[in-house]
């Protein structure tokens, strides 16, 4: 059902049948979910309720007749006889109790009550647990319809109890049946009469033998008893007679069982009143009669069941005479005291665990032994408390009573053994039940028994998880070894912690943590490591049940430990711990903590010890993590190396036991990690590194040959080796012949190394290793040489130095004749991949050539031109500017023939589209160092008129920096030349020349002249195509970075858009596209803020709706992407400006030119609004989808359902801005929706049912713009449902919820039927009956608003005069919004008149300028106001009836006091009498008045301020109720 409920499912008839048939399965779990599914499944199908019933009861017959045994004639079982399926019938008691809630039919209650009692009579069944499950179904019947239904129930039992048969089968029945009346007898009216012949029947079934039935019984007593208080008297002393007096125990417990629901019934206070305590205390203190005291007993049980938790005060005075009679002589008292002991501890609370606790451990001090082990015996019973508490009090008791196992009594020894058991009996760990037998030896043996103990706490193999008691009994063996001082037991017991820590629930441990961890430190600390590496495991063990919490309690003191200045046992141990540790919280834990390490063992200021102590820790780091670790290697091997170079002698020891520990770990599957940091380190720059590289090389290189590097290899001559063919194979096949050759090779060149160490130890690892030297050099040499080539371009002097010197041993040794094996090589070596080696080729170059006399380099001219022609067009800067070096060195030697050989075909290849722009800077690089003097000598002819663009194209591509001083006069030619050849078919090649001029510029300076240039010719129109082309051109090709120029050249370009040349726009797109994809998203904002102030200045100096540019097909969409990014990646408070900047853009375009990226920008707005991002950034969103929407209807269409999903959430959004922006889209998206009733019912309901007022507020907002946008496909029932909504806000005191709801209502009226319309009008707007002014101003501001709406149907023959009475009867009011409302009213009544050429209402017109004389200065200036749009409705003036009756009151307005009506007066007059145009209208109105009207008209028009010529009135909305977004 939760799977149903989840996808939105509704089940069905055939599914409830199917899972009535799954009832009966065997599988308890099935019948069970079985029973759940249908008790949820029924209610949806009522009319099934009987049918179910009915199934199930049918069921129940089928499986009691199936399950009888079948018998042949003789009456014996056939050998068809099946197994009783009872557990079948069980199902159908569990499914009975699912689907009461649906029984409250009479007639299914009557069915089930028969079943239950009758036939088949469920509560005779032959099966007690089917038994019990029935008469669970009859109390939950009556608990759940019982109330309703207890006349016939009751009447059903009361004729059941009567026929039911007298036998002895039936007593259980009738018994049943009496428990069932109980519980009925609770929904019984107080007072009721039947009442009490129920409860004495319920107290006669006490003395029934089944302790289930008194059990039962007392239960249903306790809520009756209090209807049946004067009866009470008589009941407490016959119970207690029974109780103390009776000879049958059954009789007895069913008195102790009454008397506990009695007092359930009446109150814990209710024992004092009838002396219960003093009676109980009595009894057990009778000494003479063991009967009463186990009676007693008996009744301190039941109590403590039956009160619970508030018979804890009653208990603790009790405990002493407990504690006596479980050491009582009679074997029934001490059983009885015994279950009194258990029930009380069962229902004892923390601070009754806390009350109790200390008595009894007081006990275990007598010295009387009885007392003692009575004490010992309480304790033990301590193992019933509820799961909670037994977790806090085991561990104090457990301990106290092992120190009791010591005792010298035999019985306390025997009590303490049997209150362990008691203890064992409730461990619910099957593991642990098997091994107390060993525990319980061991506690009461520690000596002999503690050691095959543990070890067989370690053979054991857990599966359950260790619980509290198990805990409880563990513990005290483990603690005990813990701190023993044999290493066997200390290492057995860590090694059980780190199991139990992943076994049992890290509450039920913590309570013993105190006392283990101290044992756990020392154990960490031991001298022998395999109980170091026990220790470590189990605190690594604690750390993964506590988490980093658990680490965090110990790093300091392991940490502390680490850096320990003693002994480096403890730093061992303390480093072993951490490494378990952070092996347990992970590799990102070790990743996060891997650079403090290595700063503190890289530091040299820090102690020795200190980086001792952290060295260690790599050394179990690596068996910690394993493969896992390899990652790290190359980050450690750089320290590994340093603490190998330390000065301290054992920080070198740890450090090399460290890398050794990593080349025994790694050797195998790591060896591509290892060796390369080993190559590096054999070149660092510190000597002890170098030394230590070789040292630790050596190592890995024996432990993959086989080799021992003990052999002395002092005083042997240099060609002398050890090496084997076999150790040579064996290297060679797990390292590759190129990976040895490396190796090999950096080992030779270490035999030249500076420092003397490096030098011996390279030397003996050589000849440990090598077979034969010239054999081996010859194998190794172009390795060799490519090494020797890296490290010839090193920066370092040292570096350079060793290779130079080991390329002067090979030069020396092997003489001129190494030159034709060398030159081949570096040739080759111009092919590597790698960019330094190649750089390496031409330093070797230029070492060989300074190395080497003249005639030997003249020899070899042929072979080195070729070299440094092909390096001079190599791919790599750094290549190119080493055999420009070599070029000019071989110069120097050679002469000018050089330059004849090689600069023609550098040029030939300067157009080759491969190497063209590596011969360009190829040819740069010579140009910089020899012809710099050249360059202007050749620009003044090079650009003077006709240009060969071709030729200044190739050579000042090839000046470099020198170029950018003479770019000033090569731009302009250029620009020239190509906007001659614009459209025509050289305008690609010519295209192609400038853009190699340009790709040559990339300096600062040059690229800035460059840009700076282009952009001045864009704005002039002789070379404007050409300059954008170019500029385009160079932000596509260009390597260097021009994110620099973005806002410069946006706003330059920007403006280019005022234009609607389809061509010039196409191409400023593309040079803008070209910018934006150039430019680095790190500055995506700082761009978009640049657009969007672009944008704008565009916009404020063109002062139109729509920029020209933006309009043309695709004008506006090179911005999108660039948007879209930015709104994607830049962080949540930069967001906002990119929503703006998309609004405006929106803004000032149109469909045709957003036509391709609505689909781009609308996804990513929508995933932006579907995020939790601020209100004002989900505001921006909002208002720039809405733009969207308005600008691309059509396009927008098939996100509708997207966009309502969004919108619904924002719409109930608890920020305003938010709420009204999403109602503007709801509006916007309102013609277009497909089910535009089920949008609007969504916005109504959030207004009808939000608590909050301003999200109301915001939804009859949006209500109101929706209407307006598509009103007319709404019904007439959500209009019904709209002004029933909108009413009840009319009289709010928030004036804004008050507005929008006027106004909702009145915006509504305009698509209403007439008959429709006549009741709103009556009810809700023409209503002034109301003496509440609030609603009064409701009611005026609706009619404001059906005004501005519909206006044609008010303002009608059929509505006009009822109008006009309601806005004067509002006008009358006292108070003076009333009174600015209405005369707004008067406002949109007369502008409506006006705007159908009606003649004005001259009843309104008088009121409305006699209003002049209203005491509020509001009404005054919305007056004025209202005279300013009469004026300005209509292009002719006002009559010049109606200017006499205006004029004067305004002219009267213009003497006021107030500055505000004043002005607002003279802004009318000027507005009514055209003033600013002329004085026409003045004259012709004066002509019409009498004198003293005409010379107050005068006045007026004289004092009117030069500021009311100079400006326009700003004509505000009448209609207050609009929104205002």
């Amino acid at each position: 059902m939760n799977l149903f409920r989840d996808l939105g499912l509704r089940p069905t008839e055939a599914l409830v049948l199917a899972v009535v048939e799954d009832i009966t399965q065997t599988k308890e779990f099935l019948r069970n979910s079985a029973a759940a599914a249908l008790g949820a499944m029924l209610p949806h199908f009522p009319e099934m309720t009987a049918q179910v019933l009915e199934l199930l009861l049918r069921k129940y017959d089928q499986n009691v007749e199936d399950s009888k045994p079948k018998l042949d004639k003789f009456g014996r079982p056939t050998a068809e006889s099946q197994i009783d399926s009872w557990p079948a019938r069980r199902g159908i008691a569990a499914a009975l109790i699912r689907i009461i809630p649906s029984l409250g039919v009479e007639s299914h209650l009557r069915d089930t009550m028969s079943f239950l009692l009758q036939k088949p009579c469920a509560l005779r069944d032959e099966k007690a647990p089917v038994r019990h499950d029935m008469l669970q179904v009859a109390i939950a019947l009556i608990n759940q319809h019982g109330k309703t239904h207890v006349g016939t129930l009751l009447a059903k039992l009361e004729e059941f109890l009567v026929t039911a048969p007298k036998t002895a089968d039936y007593d259980v029945v009738r018994q049943s049946a009496i428990v069932i009346m109980g519980n009925l007898a609770r929904h019984l009216d107080a007072g009721h009469p039947k009442i009490r012949p129920v409860v004495h029947q319920l107290l006669a079934a006490l003395s029934t033998p089944s302790e289930e039935v008194q059990k039962a019984v007392g239960g249903c007593i306790a809520p009756l008893v209090v209807n049946i208080e004067e009866d009470i008297r008589q009941v407490v002393p016959n119970l207690l007679h029974v109780l103390y007096e009776s000879e049958s125990y059954a009789h007895r417990r069913g008195a102790a069982y009454g008397l506990a629901g009695v007092f359930q019934g009446l109150g814990i206070m209710s024992l004092k009143d009838y002396d219960i305590m003093v009676t109980i205390m009595g009894g057990l203190q009778d000494k003479k009669n063991a009967q009463r005291r186990e009676s007693s007993l008996l009744a301190i049980s039941m109590l403590s069941m039956g009160l619970g938790r508030v018979f804890e005060p009653f208990v603790v005075q009790a405990i002493p005479f407990l504690l006596q009679s479980i050491g009582d002589g009679n074997v029934h008292v001490r059983q009885a005291a015994e279950e009194a002991s258990k029930a009380a501890m069962s229902q004892l609370s923390g601070p009754g665990v806390k009350l109790v606790l200390p008595a009894l451990l007081k006990g275990l001090q007598e010295d009387a032994w009885r007392s003692k082990s009575a004490a010992i015996e309480m304790l033990g019973d301590m193992a019933y408390c509820a799961p909670r508490q037994l977790s806090s009090c085991l561990p104090t008791v457990v301990p106290n009573l092992i120190e009791t196992l010591g005792d010298s009594h035999t019985k306390v020894q025997e009590s303490a053994v049997s209150a362990l058991k008691k203890i064992a009996s409730v461990i619910k760990n099957p593991e642990v039940v098997s091994l107390v037998p060993n525990i319980l030896t061991a506690l009461q043996d520690p000596a002999k028994k503690t050691t095959g103990c543990l070890k067989t706490i370690l053979q054991t193999q857990f599966i359950h998880v260790i619980d509290a008691a198990s805990l409880a009994l563990l513990m005290p063996v483990i603690r005990r070894a813990i701190y023993d001082r044999g290493t066997e037991n200390r290492k057995l017991s860590a090694q059980i912690m780190a199991s139990l820590y992943s076994l049992a629930d890290q509450k039920d441990l913590l309570p013993y943590l105190e006392g283990i961890l101290p044992g756990l430190k020392n154990c960490l600390l031991d001298p022998a490591p395999e109980v170091r590496l026990c220790a470590a495991k189990a605190i690594a063990a604690l750390i993964r049940g506590t988490g980093e919490s658990g680490f965090d309690q110990l790093k300091d003191w392991l940490y502390a430990k680490l850096v320990s200045d003693t002994n480096s046992v403890d730093r061992s141990g303390a480093a072993q711990g951490l490494a378990e540790s952070l092996g347990v919280l992970g590799v990102p834990k070790l990743r996060a903590m891997m650079p403090d390490f290595l700063k503190i063992i890289m530091d040299i200021k820090a102690a020795s010890y200190v980086r001792d102590g952290y060295l260690l820790v790599f050394v179990y780091l690596p068996a910690v993590f394993g493969q896992e670790f390899a990652a790290f290697i190359s980050d450690i091997i750089p320290a590994l190396l340093v603490g190998l170079a330390d000065d301290a002698e054992y920080v070198r020891e740890t450090a090399l036991q460290c890398g050794q520990r990593i080349v025994t770990f790694f050797a195998d599957t790591a060896i591509e990690l290892l060796l390369p940091q080993l190559e590096v380190g054999m070149f660092d720059e510190n000597w002890r590194i170098r030394f230590a590289s070789v040292q630790l090389l050596g190592d890995l290189l024996y432990k993959i040959s086989g080799a021992s590097g003990k052999h002395t290899t002092a005083g042997l001559d240099e060609d002398e080796n050890f090496g084997t063919d076999q150790s040579h194979s064996a290297i060679l096949e797990r390292l590759g012949g190129n990976h040895r050759n490396r190796v090999l090779a950096g080992l030779y060149i270490s035999r030249s190394d500076n420092a003397l160490v490096v030098r011996q130890a390279a030397l003996h690892v050589w000849k440990v290793i090598v077979t034969n030297t010239p054999k081996t050099l010859r194998e190794i040499l172009p390795e060799l040489f490519e090494i020797l080539l890296d490290a010839l371009a090193s920066d370092l002097e040292e570096r350079r130095q060793v290779a130079a010197k080991t390329l002067g041993e090979l030069v020396r040794k092997l003489g001129e004749r190494i030159l034709p094996e060398i030159i081949p090589i570096l040739q080759d070596g111009l092919k590597s991949p790698v960019d330094e080696h190649r750089e390496g080729v031409c330093v070797g170059l230029m070492e060989i050539i300074s190395s080497s006399n003249k005639e030997t380099v003249i020899m070899y001219c042929d072979i080195l031109e070729p070299t440094l022609t092909r390096a001079l067009m190599d791919t790599f800067p750094g290549v190119r500017r080493a055999a420009a070096e070599a070029f000019c060195m071989l110069d120097s030697v050679v002469g000018h023939k050089i330059l004849d050989d090689i600069l023609p075909e550098l040029f030939d290849k300067v157009t080759d589209p491969v190497d063209g722009d590596n011969a360009l800077d190829g040819l740069q690089q010579i140009m910089a160092r020899r012809s710099r003097i050249v360059l202007p000598y050749l620009i003044p002819r090079l650009t003077t008129p006709p240009v060969n663009t071709k030729t200044l194209a190739l050579l000042t591509a090839v000046a470099g920096e020198a170029l950018s001083k003479h770019l000033g006069k090569v731009l302009p030619s250029l620009l020239a030349s190509l906007q001659a050849k614009m459209g025509t078919p050289e305008e690609e090649t010519e295209t192609g020349y400038c853009r190699s001029v340009m790709l040559s510029v990339d300096d600062e300076v040059g690229v800035s002249t460059l840009v700076e240039t282009l952009m001045s010719g864009a704005q002039t129109e002789k070379n404007r195509l050409a300059a954008i082309t170019l500029l385009d051109l160079f932000y596509a090709s260009t390597k260097v970075d021009v994110r620099s120029f973005f806002v410069s050249t946006i706003r330059q370009l920007i403006r280019l858009y005022m234009n609607d040349d389809p061509v010039l726009i196409k191409k400023v797109s593309s040079a803008i596209g070209t910018l934006i994809k150039k430019t680095p998203t790190d500055v995506i904002y700082e761009n978009v803020a640049a657009l969007r102030t672009a944008i704008r200045a565009v916009h404020m100096e063109l002062k139109v709706p729509c920029v020209p540019g933006f309009c043309l097909p695709d004008g506006a969409a090179v911005f999108i992407p660039m948007l879209r990014d930015a709104l994607l990646s830049v962080p949540a408070d930069e967001k906002e400006v990119v929503g703006q900047t998309i609004a405006d853009l929106v803004r000032l375009s149109n469909q045709a030119g957003l036509r391709s990226s609505v689909v781009t920008i609308t996804g990513p707005i929508i995933r932006i609004l579907g995020d939790r991002y601020a209100p004002s950034i989900r505001a921006v969103m909002l208002d720039a989808l809405n733009c969207l929407i308005e600008k691309c209807t059509l396009l927008i269409k098939p996100f509708v359902p997207q966009i309502q999903t969004t919108v619904s959430r924002a719409l109930s959004d608890p920020t305003r801005s938010v709420r009204v922006k999403a109602g503007l889209v709801a509006a916007s998206i309102a013609p277009m929706h497909p089910r535009l009733e089920t949008l609007a019912n969504d916005l109504l309901e959030v207004a009808k049912a939000n608590a909050d007022l301003g999200t109301k507020e915001t939804s009859f907002r949006s209500l109101r713009a929706l209407l307006t946008a598509a009103g007319a496909k709404l019904s007439a029932q959500f209009r019904s449902e709209l002004v029933a909504v909108s009413s009840r806000y009319l009289d709010t005191e928030e004036n804004e919820l008050k507005n929008a709801a006027a106004g909702c209502l009145g915006a509504v009226v305009r698509f209403m039927p007439d008959d429709e319309l006549a009741g709103v009008l009556k009810n809700q707007i023409f209503d002034t009956s109301s003496t509440d002014w609030g609603m009064q101003h409701g009611h005026c501001l609706t009619l404001g608003a059906a005004l501005k709406e519909a206006g044609d149907k008010l303002v009608s023959e059929t509505y006009a005069d009822q109008t006009m009475e309601v806005i004067l009867k509002h006008h009358t009011s006292d108070r003076a919004a009333v009174v600015v409302t209405s005369t707004r009213c008067m406002g949109l009544y007369l502008l409506h008149q006006r705007r159908t050429n009606q003649p004005l209402n001259k009843k309104l017109l008088i009121v409305l300028a006699k209003s002049f004389n209203h005491a509020a200065t509001d009404v005054k200036q919305r007056v004025a106001e209202v005279c300013s749009q009469l004026a300005a409705a209509a292009p002719e003036p006002l009559d010049i009836s109606e200017l006499k009756i205006v004029v004067p009151q305004i002219v009267n307005g213009t003497k006021e006091k107030n500055s505000a009506v004043r002005y607002d007066s003279e802004m009318a007059l000027a507005d009514v009498l055209a003033l600013r145009k002329d004085d026409t209208l003045l004259e012709t109105c004066k002509a019409a008045m009498d004198s003293g009207a005409r010379e107050s008209l005068q006045n007026a028009r004289k004092a009117i301020s030069k500021s009311v010529f100079m400006s326009v009135t700003k004509l505000e909305e009448l209609d207050e109720t609009l929104p205002r977004f």
